[in-house]
């Protein structure tokens, strides 16, 4: 055998920093087989082995585009970036899968395919995370179980009692729950996973675990067998079990899910959707003390209820599977992934555990012996077609790899990932995809290569018949450094003899080149500057390659003759960084633009030239730095005092400030008056322009009084701004707004009176209360609405923290607590989803306003933020049309510093029932590289707020009274017997509010007190009208002997009469009165006819004979003996009124003709029940009286209990 080896490079002459390529050619000149022909190669220095591309990425143009696929799509939201934000996914989410297959990966010879990594860029498929960690590593989607109390993966298999809890808390699951049941079967096929299947029969389970949260949130996915009524989970207490109390339930009612809390009472919302049976759900309910209760179903809010008190702490046990109540059953189906906490989670949280299971991104892979990869099947742990490999195995808090045991060794490998969603939105995000081991780009005609190393490679070739050619072929890059010639040297050998081994080694020099391409970027520290200060600028070099640059000489001029000062820099490797210079420079004494001008050279060539020079102006002129504080006194202020606002304005120099003007805005309707030492303000007005009538020096303060009548009522807000000649280098400390509350006075009056008075030992006693507001402002609970703005616009950086970060509103001297928020901001942007923006509350709490919202679509418009808003888009285009609620579609990390860090709020509510009054911030951060934008003209807020306050009256009987019950028919207003006292949360001017305190009297003779209060926790400028007695004369019963007397043939008989109606819309009260000589004993009707036509006449004329709207009442034995002289007052709802034979809509109209008739029915007579005189000797009707009513107000009495036993001697009505 006669072996000759050749080897060519490929380019020569070549660049430093990229690549280049070895060919060599060996061939058997002899005429002998050369046999166990082997090459060595060693590479040169400065050169190492590149390695076959077994990567799929967005910045390799053979990636994922090298592949085939069905349903998929590759997303690029920016082309013009390379900033990794590229992705597979599902083309259309609605055919819910899709297939990508890869590229066939060559390693050119038959080696190992031992692992698989990838990147999705959210989780998909995967439990969540153990021992209440957080993950980080994703872009999108990281989860944090901060507050994580119970979780449950349920992987146990079949035959399991006991279900680890892997919160890191041992709140591990047993079953089952009570005796009497069983368990439920491990090892089912679960959403992640295995899952727990129940019966339906009696299978429970149970977790203690003795905390009582004010807060929580319970998750878990669901398969209902059957859709019947049931629990899922709930909690409730190891002693009374499901037949005591239950809360924190999840579980299915009426076809649809349900949450139930319980608080005292039970509260319970359902879903708007129904239940299919068969279908995974992942079901959560969140609910807090003091707020609301909400139910999400598949990553969607559906359910809501707000006014939940305090949240039930007797619980000690969560049970699974369990019946509750009267007609519920035992659960049928399968249950996974069970978690609780002990806070509420977030829309955007929740979105995105739905999104772990209902997204899933899986694998399949073959290694071949052929470049088709003919006949291989793809197939998952285990060599099966049936398995997957997926993140359904990566119990970690980072990205998912696995082993490919299956996988043997060959030359050829590909992989096909498989995309499924049950969502219409959202589909797997795959970035990434990595096999290894790395493999090196060693290219041989026939046999195998193997590097040792980076730097040397032998390949085994076998056999070389007589003529017959082989070649290697292998990629190297050359180090960006290397400059000159470099030789590289490779060597045949063989076992057979060689006949010229002289041409067994070669060897090839290559030239190598450098070109790089430099930039020179410069900026001012300071700008504006103060005349003859100082000014620092900084230069940056960067140097983007592809070789390194040599011998960097960095000249900048400083301006007007300055001297031009040098700097220079051996060596700068390519993607580096140099902050080549801070130079300093003393402006000069005038007012002008100061331009300073950079360049940059090397010796070596440079490919783009025109980023070696850079120019920086810079504004000098005199600087004053004014700042402005405002304060009110008093605050607050009573209505009609003089309020007033001390403004103080400093120099904080460097320069004397002159010309200085505060102007001064009021509230509109307010006029305002300015003084102060030498300054000079216009006559009184709502605003007001106050010049200063001296220079201010620097370090230098005056103070500015305003003073303005305070009004009735209301939140005074006051804006001051300052100003002066000079350029100020800080305006946002130019402008200050102050607040100032007004006092809400209410004048609160109090009357009362009783009847009858006298009374009799015994008898019914009845007092009117009497309230009246007289102002000025309505007393009680106060809705304060109020908007805030801070005008200073907030500039969106192409990528990183605005500016300003952390833009502030202050707020003070609201009352009551926020009930409802509206976030306004200004958006300019080229692509909305880059701005994440972060709400931050007075007390810490906080909200994400938008985060990877509204795709690339631009923006430009007046952004509304309100919780009944809907959901922002995830692409498209947003609007001012649209109010939005905060969406939250994945953040890749948290905000940075000063910001807070996560776990975020979804939703403005979790700011409600707070205080408004301290510092808002909003946090603006714009997270890629590519895009800037502004929130033009600043940020507002637009607040309500709530106080709580009570207006409360309280009547304190005498103790010898007894049957005491207080009540009143004027709506809003709680009024409560066992201490006689009525509250409400409202009491307006000038109306007065009418209350009834029947009691009756006492045994024994003499006088009896009742006293009655009104309070509220406003201010009452007169305390006296607060208090009213009431004394009342208790006379003794007598025993009297009646018998007839006849003077002028007549006899003592009684006469009853109407003596006076009174209505109003909703109420009749009707004074009837015994005028005659002689008792009414007798049990008898009133009935009062509302527009009779004709009118009653007489008796047995009654509303049901006569067909019209009216209302009766029966006067029974508790009101009788009626003596001469004494009246009896009806009232409807009160003890005689007859609900069931009145017939009253409710409502009087103005202009109704009402008519009462006494003693107006008896089926069995002519005359009624009680013979009177003028029927006993005919004379004049006088049982009926008439009024038209006018609409005047009637002190309104409630529907009280009717006992009708006491009606058993009525007259039978006709």
């Amino acid at each position: 055998a006669d072996l000759a080896i050749a080897k060519i490079a490929d380019p020569d002459p070549a660049i430093a920093g990229t690549s280049m390529t070895y060919t060599i050619v060996m061939t058997n000149q002899g005429t002998v087989t050369a046999t166990n022909v082997v090459l060595s190669d060693t590479l040169p220095a400065s050169t190492t082995l590149q390695l076959v591309d077994q990567t799929d990425d967005s910045n390799d143009p053979n990636g994922f585009g090298g592949g085939t696929s069905s349903n998929i799509i590759w997303v690029d939201p920016k082309p013009a970036n390379t900033d990794d934000d590229e992705y597979l996914t599902l083309a259309s989410p609605l055919l819910a899968t899709g297939v990508f297959t890869s590229r066939i990966l060559d390693a050119k010879s038959v080696l190992p395919w031992e692992s698989m990594a990838w990147t999705p860029r959210w989780p998909s498929w995967k439990e969540l995370p153990d021992n209440g960690q957080a993950e980080t590593a994703y872009s999108l989607r990281n989860v944090n179980m901060v507050g994580n109390q119970v979780l449950l993966h349920l992987n146990e298999a079949n035959g399991a009692t006991t279900f680890a809890d892997t919160s890191g808390l041992s709140n591990d699951v047993t079953c089952p729950a009570a005796v009497g049941e069983s368990c439920p079967t491990a090892g089912g096929n679960g959403r992640f996973n295995q899952s727990l299947t129940f019966d339906g029969v009696d299978n429970t389970a149970v977790i203690s675990d003795s905390v009582d949260p004010n807060r929580y949130a319970i998750e878990l996915w669901v398969k209902p067998a059957v859709v019947t009524d049931t629990s899922f989970i709930l909690r409730t207490d190891s002693v009374s079990g499901t037949a005591g109390t239950v809360s924190h339930l999840l579980g299915m009612e009426n076809g649809r899910f349900l949450h139930r809390v319980n608080d005292g009472s039970d509260h319970a919302i359902t879903s708007t959707a129904t239940i299919t049976a068969g279908n995974w759900y992942h079901i959560v309910g969140v609910a807090e003390s003091g707020g609301e209760i909400k139910l999400f179903v598949n990553g969607v809010e559906e359910a809501r209820l707000a006014g939940v008190g305090t949240l039930w702490t007797g619980g000690d046990q969560y049970r699974l599977g369990s019946s509750f109540g009267a007609g519920t059953t035992y659960f049928n189906g399968d249950i996974d992934e069970v978690a609780v906490y002990t806070r509420t989670l977030s829309t955007s949280e929740i979105r995105d555990h739905y999104l772990r299971g209902a997204a899933q991104l899986s694998f399949q892979v073959r290694s071949c012996d052929d470049a088709l990869c003919a006949g291989e099947s793809f197939v998952g742990p285990g060599g099966t077609n049936l398995a997957v490999y997926s993140e359904q195995s990566n119990t970690s808090l980072g990205l998912p790899s696995v082993t490919l045991a299956d996988s043997p060794d060959n030359r050829y490998f590909q992989y096909r990932a498989i995309l499924d969603t049950e969502d219409t939105v959202y589909a797997p995000e795959l970035a990434y995809v990595q096999i290894g081991p790395n493999h090196y780009a060693i290219d041989a005609s026939q046999g195998s290569c193997t590097a040792t190393s980076a730097s040397a490679f032998t390949c085994t070739l076998g056999s070389l018949a007589e003529s017959e050619v082989a070649s290697v072929t292998t990629q190297v890059h050359i180090h960006p450094s290397m400059l000159g010639v470099m030789t590289n040297t490779a060597v045949i050998t063989t076992t057979s003899p060689d006949a010229e081994p002289a041409n067994n080694s070669t060897f090839v020099t290559t030239t190598v080149e450098a070109i790089s391409d430099l930039s020179v970027s410069k900026y001012d520290v300071e700008d504006p500057v103060n005349s003859g200060d100082v000014i620092t600028y900084n230069v940056n070099i960067h140097n983007y390659g592809p070789s390194s640059a040599r011998n960097i000489t960095i000249t900048d001029t400083l301006p007007f003759g300055g001297s031009v000062i040098t700097n220079t820099w051996p060596l700068l490797e390519p993607g580096n960084y140099w902050s080549a210079l801070e130079i300093t420079y003393t402006t000069p004494i005038s007012n002008e633009v100061l331009t300073n001008t950079v360049t940059i050279t090397s010796t070596t060539p440079d490919s783009d030239s025109t980023n070696n020079l850079d120019t920086e102006e810079t504004l000098v002129t005199p600087l004053a730095d004014l700042t402005i504080e405002k304060f009110a006194n008093p605050d607050p202020v009573d209505p009609g005092e003089t309020l007033t606002y001390t403004v103080l304005v400093t120099n904080t120099g460097p320069v004397t400030a002159t010309g200085v003007i505060v102007t001064d805005t009021l509230l509109s309707g307010l006029t305002g008056a300015g003084f102060g030492t030498k300054w000079m303000c216009n006559a009184p007005n709502t605003t007001l322009n106050c010049s200063l009538g001296t220079d201010l020096g620097p370090t230098d303060a005056a103070t500015l009084y305003i003073t303005v009548t305070a009004p009735v009522s209301g939140l005074l807000s006051n804006k001051a701004v300052v100003t002066a000649d000079q350029v100020d280098p800080n305006p946002d400390d130019n402008r200050v707004y102050a607040y100032a509350y007004v006092r809400r006075v209410a004048d609160l009056e109090i009357s009362k009176t009783d009847t009858p008075d006298p009374v009799a030992v015994g008898a019914p006693l009845t007092y009117t209360i009497t309230v009246t507001n007289n102002g000025p402002v309505a007393a009680g609970a106060l809705t304060t609405s109020v908007s805030l703005v801070n005008d200073k616009s907030i500039n969106i950086p192409i990528e990183g923290q605005a500016n300003p970060y952390g833009s502030k509103i202050h707020l003070s001297s609201v009352e009551g607590l926020i009930q409802n928020i509206t976030v306004t901001l200004p958006l300019t942007h080229t692509y909305p989803a880059d701005v994440n923006v972060l709400l931050v509350g007075p007390g810490g709490q906080n909200v994400v306003l938008m985060a990877n919202a509204g795709g690339g679509t631009d923006v430009g418009d007046s952004l509304v933020f309100n919780d009944d808003g809907i959901n922002m888009p995830l692409s498209g285009l947003l609007n001012s049309a649209q109010a939005y609620r905060p969406t939250n579609y994945g953040m890749s990390s948290d905000f940075p510093g000063p910001a807070p860090a996560g776990p975020y709020g979804g939703s403005l509510a979790s700011l409600y029932n707070t205080s408004p009054n301290g510092l808002w911030k909003l946090f603006v951060y714009d997270t890629v590289g590519s895009d800037a934008g502004v929130i033009a003209g600043g940020w507002s807020l637009d607040i309500t707020a709530v106080t709580t306050d009570t207006v409360t009256v309280i009547d304190t009987p005498d103790t010898a009274i007894s049957g005491l019950n207080m009540s009143t028919l004027f709506s809003g207003w709680t009024c409560d017997t066992s201490n006689a006292t009525c509250e409400t949360t409202q009491l307006p001017m000038g109306v007065p509010v009418a209350f009834m305190v029947t009691a009756v009297a006492p045994t024994a003779n003499g006088t009896i007190v009742n006293t009655a209060t009104i309070t509220s926790t406003l201010f009452d400028p007169d305390l006296m009208n607060n208090e009213a007695i009431e004394n009342t004369t208790v006379t003794g019963a007598t025993s009297t002997l009646y018998l007839p007397a006849i003077f002028n043939n007549f006899s003592a008989t009684p006469d009853l009469v109407v003596r006076s109606i009174t209505a109003a819309t909703n109420n009749v009260q009707v004074v009837i009165e015994n005028q005659g000589s002689g008792l009414v004993t007798e049990e008898f009707w009133v009935d009062v006819y509302f527009n009779p036509v004709p009118p009653p006449s007489g008796p047995n004329q009654t509303i049901d004979t006569l067909g019209v709207e009216g209302v009766i009442w029966g006067v029974t034995s508790s009101a009788l003996p009626l003596k001469p002289g004494e009246t009896l007052t009806l009232t409807v709802g009160d003890l005689y009124y007859d609900a069931n034979g009145s017939n009253f809509s409710g409502t009087i109209m103005v202009g109704t003709e009402i008519y009462a008739q006494v003693d107006s029915a008896n089926a069995a007579t002519t005359y009624g029940a009680v013979l009177e005189t003028h029927e006993l000797y005919p004379d004049v009707y006088n049982n009926i009286e008439h009024i038209t009513f006018t609409g005047s107000p009637l002190w309104i009495l409630p529907n009280l209990r009717v006992d009708l036993a006491l009606k058993i001697n009525l007259p039978k009505r006709p």
